[in-house]
């Protein structure tokens, strides 16, 4: 199942049929199987934005009250966040009994409980143990365990998650941190460090102390939690460009793609995020399936007293599609790959965050409500429980039942411990087509005792053999000159995903000294694009300033500053002996002001019959205001001997020019190749007030003797008439677009005048702007989300693009992205004009959240249904 990332989701089930238990006037969300049911336990004023769940042995519900999180300055709720206590006295069901178990705390995340029966509190810079050594009901203090030094200040890019494993280990998950550098300090002093890397997830005892990195290259991982196998697995929030979010299974050493040293879109050719081994960097371990929208928490089933078709499942909560998923675990290698459904289904106000199972097997979960970040004031507690007791129920199992994390479920623990024992076994792991497998015998390769097989490997004719070298190489204690010349040998191995692998571990590990050696990685003939864009990467930050500046740790790590590539750009473009494909990338990346020799050289490769080179010659002219450069681009539209997907492009061009004469154009309404017809008829239909123009699209649109194409209904666009049948609701669109349309065309519909589409969204991973990058969007929504995104984008949307407005001291409004909060209460805002506009907190005169979407309403009203269908095409071709 793919979701939408970014520009906004709303999904629908119609076959929904959920049994459902009344509660006075709720609108209660439609549960989907009928031997659930779904009760509200608690709700506004008695519980209010509830973040954190956890459940005692005595089934007490112990619940998270936030109060710290962006509350307003008029916020009339308590100062601190609290953990407050609901019991259920007589066990009539009803939880009657409310009371304060602790507060003080500041921008909490969650709780758990240990295997001793200490609770824990994540906040997003400490973790705390709260006692209650007396058991009076009230903890005897809070306990601060871990800390967080960073100068990041965002409460969700930080600490996040908390969960034990039956030998009382403490796993806790950290955020991106925005790219700031951070130390996680443990109680005995020992400490994780790092800057511009993932998320990560950190292991300790339950003191806090021995703390140790466990995994790493996530982006936010909100939820951790052990499954009935002793695997621990976690929900991962996705970067803005790079869906879908995962639920994935952690391992030791694990890698999992994502670093905040090259930005948010994780479309770098440094990040990775789905394990593919064609496009993200080697050694990215995979995730076991996708999730709604911001996803919050997970459960293993196999605790509850549910029908036994839940064993081997579990439940995600997903919070910005209103959903609580079911995900039915199934083998996969030594890891376990899932199906998903949705379980729960709510209305706008459902947004379920935590999970807990009570002993007697029901399940317990809190609901924040509002779409609202800050501090709302609502809230509400659920229970899913079976409906009726049944032959086939499960039995609810103990909270600790499972084995220690190193060791999880059979099979992966056989496979380790097959690997351990001889070469042979780490040689087969290596070679097996499971990356877990392939995992684990890269951690046991870089241990110092297999240094002889590592170079024995290094040199094999196996060139995932010789990968996996590498990649062991670059986990083992090597010294800064054995890492160089062992990287220095991969960069000019025959396989390209090797050399990319090497590039990658020069780049990231700072080798300065190979920095006039990368170039060797793109000659062989075999270079891809992925690796072309690998190494202009690489080549921005191998430099002594940049590595230096890396050491200092002073700014974000995005913001290190990184080399000018533009004259190595322009001269792998106009390399013969590279591969068109690759050069068409390194021509797509010159940007004006070009010199005159530059220009001259993209106007001949755009007569060429280099079509990649000529196309993308064509884009970077259409940049320029010469008159050369819309001679060479009308030259091309109106020769018919160039291909009909080179005419369109430079038509595209040319509409965005202001001086272009569109009489010019005229006689390609007629043209033999229709799609040229119909992109010059959307190219005048922006020039109708010429009045040349507008009397021939009059006279085209009252000809009795053509009908209504194409061609007619952009002339009727233009000039305010009806455009032919079109949807006029939801559903109607949702029928109408659901197959069909154009990829090419709707490419040109995105980056036209009409849909304005370009104007905030990014379709190369490289740029910021205002709405998120779209690169890879069918990686996360089908047809029908990507439909209703454009048609009604403040539905549903994730709140990252909730839109903000400011009342300045003045008197101006300004609407846009919030982008950070700065001390003195100053606002760092994106506008809606794509202007970053900081307002001093002196200036400030009111701030509030829209429960609207940054983006905009109607844009299908500016196109005709052919164009929006197409648009669709496009967008679900992205991948």
């Amino acid at each position: 199942m793919r979701w939408l990332c970014g520009i906004g989701a709303c999904c629908f089930w119609g076959w929904f049929a959920g049994v459902i238990a009344a509660a006075g006037n709720t609108t209660l969300p439609m549960v989907a199987d009928p031997d659930l049911r779904l009760t509200l336990i608690a709700s506004d004023p008695d519980i209010v934005t509830p973040i954190g769940l956890a459940i005692d042995a005595s089934g007490r519900l112990f619940v998270l009250e936030s109060h710290t999180h962006e509350a307003a300055a008029d916020y009339p709720g308590p100062d601190s966040d609290r953990i407050k206590v609901f019991a259920d006295e007589d066990g009539d069901g009803d939880y009657e009994s409310v009371t304060i178990f602790a507060d003080g705390l500041v921008q909490g995340l969650t709780i758990a409980f240990s295997p001793a029966g200490d609770l824990y509190a994540v906040c997003a810079r400490s973790v705390y143990r709260l006692p209650d050594r007396d058991q009076d009901g009230r903890c005897d203090g809070l306990q601060r365990i871990i800390d967080v030094k960073t100068k990041g200040r965002y409460s969700h890019n930080a600490l996040l998650g908390i969960t034990f494993d039956a030998d009382g280990n403490l796993f806790l998950s950290r955020g991106n941190l925005g790219g700031q550098a951070y130390r996680v300090v443990g109680s005995d002093g020992t400490e994780v460090r790092g800057y511009g890397d993932g998320g990560n997830i950190m292991r300790s005892d339950a003191d806090g102390g021995r703390l140790i990195e466990y995994a790493t290259g996530f982006w936010n991982p909100f939820g951790i939690k052990f499954d009935s196998g002793g695997r621990l697995l976690c929900v991962d929030n996705d970067p803005d460009a790079r869906g879908p979010n995962r639920l994935i299974h952690v391992v030791r050493g694990g890698d999992y793609g994502y670093r905040s040293l090259h930005g948010g879109s994780g479309t770098h050719p440094y990040q990775g995020w789905d394990g593919d081994p064609l496009s993200d960097p080697p050694g990215t371990l995979p995730y076991i399936s996708g999730t709604g929208e911001a996803p919050c928490d997970l459960l293993d089933l196999s605790r509850t007293n549910f029908p036994t078709k839940y064993r081997d499942s579990l439940l995600v909560s997903v919070w910005t599609e209103n959903t609580i998923e079911w995900h039915r675990l199934r083998p996969k290698g030594i890891s376990i790959t899932a199906d998903v459904e949705p379980l729960i289904q709510g209305n706008a106000d459902f947004r379920p965050v935590a999970f807990d199972v009570g002993p007697g097997g029901d399940v317990f979960f809190t609901d924040w409500v509002q779409v609202d970040y800050p501090n709302h004031g609502r809230g509400r507690i659920w229970r899913l429980s079976s409906t009726r007791t049944r032959t086939d129920a499960m039995l609810p199992g103990p909270m600790f039942g499972s084995r220690s994390s190193d060791k999880a479920d059979d099979r992966f623990r056989k496979a380790a411990e097959t690997i351990a024992e001889s070469n042979q076994g780490i040689i087969d792991a290596l070679s097996a087509a499971d990356p877990f497998q392939n995992h684990l015998g890269v951690m046991q390769l870089a241990a110092p005792e297999n240094s002889a097989l590592r170079q024995k490997l290094a040199v094999s004719s196996n060139p995932k053999l010789r990968l996996v070298s590498l990649l062991a190489s670059r986990r083992a204690t090597l010294s800064p000159d054995q890492a160089m010349r062992v990287a220095d040998g991969f960069l000019t191995d025959t396989s390209p995903i090797i050399r990319r692998a090497a590039l990658i571990w020069a780049g990231e590990d700072r080798l300065v000294d190979l920095q006039d050696r990368i170039e060797d990685s793109i000659r062989p003939a075999n270079t891809t694009p992925v690796l072309l864009e690998t190494f202009l990467a690489t080549t921005e930050i191998l430099t002594s300033e940049f590595s230096e500046a890396f050491d200092r740790r002073v700014v974000k790590a995005k913001q290190l500053p990184r080399k000018d590539v533009g004259t190595l750009i322009r001269r792998i473009a106009w390399d013969s002996s590279i591969q068109p494909a690759v050069r068409a990338i390194a021509i797509r990346r010159l940007q004006p002001p070009l010199t005159d020799s530059t220009a001259e050289r993209l106007i001949q490769t755009a007569h060429s019959t280099d079509h990649p080179a000529a196309m993308a010659a064509i884009g970077v002219l259409g940049k320029l205001t010469d008159p050369r450069s819309r001679e060479c681009l009308m030259t091309i539209a109106m020769n018919a001997s160039r291909s009909s997907e080179l005419r369109c492009e430079a038509l595209l061009m040319l509409a965005s020019d202001p001086a272009l004469d569109p009489k010019l154009l005229l006689s390609l309404l007629d043209d033999a190749q229709p799609s040229v017809a119909e992109e010059a008829a959307r190219t005048l239909r922006g020039f109708v007030a010429d009045p040349i123009v507008r009397a021939a699209a009059k006279r085209r649109l009252e000809s009795t003797l053509v009908s209504p194409d194409a061609i007619m209904r952009q002339f009727a666009m233009a000039l305010g008439r009806p455009a032919g049948d079109r949807p006029d609701d939801l559903d109607g669109w949702l029928q109408y677009a659901a197959l069909g349309g154009d990829p090419a065309a709707g490419r040109r519909v995105f980056l036209s005048n009409h849909a304005t589409c370009a104007k905030c969204h990014s379709l190369s991973g490289r740029d910021d702007t205002l709405g998120p990058d779209l690169s890879r969007i069918a990686l996360s929504v089908d047809r029908a989300q990507l439909i209703r995104s454009v048609l009604d984008p403040s539905a549903d949307f994730a709140p990252q693009y909730q839109a903000w407005t400011i009342l300045t001291a003045d008197g101006q409004v300004v609407t846009g992205l919030q982008i950070d909060q700065k001390a003195g209460g100053a606002i760092e805002i994106m506008s809606t004009e794509g202007v970053m506009r900081r307002i001093e907190g002196e200036d400030v005169e009111d701030y509030q959240a829209s429960r609207r979407s940054v983006m905009p309403s109607g844009l299908e009203q500016n196109l005709t249904a052919k164009e929006f269908r197409d648009l669709i095409a496009f967008l679900a071709s992205r991948k």
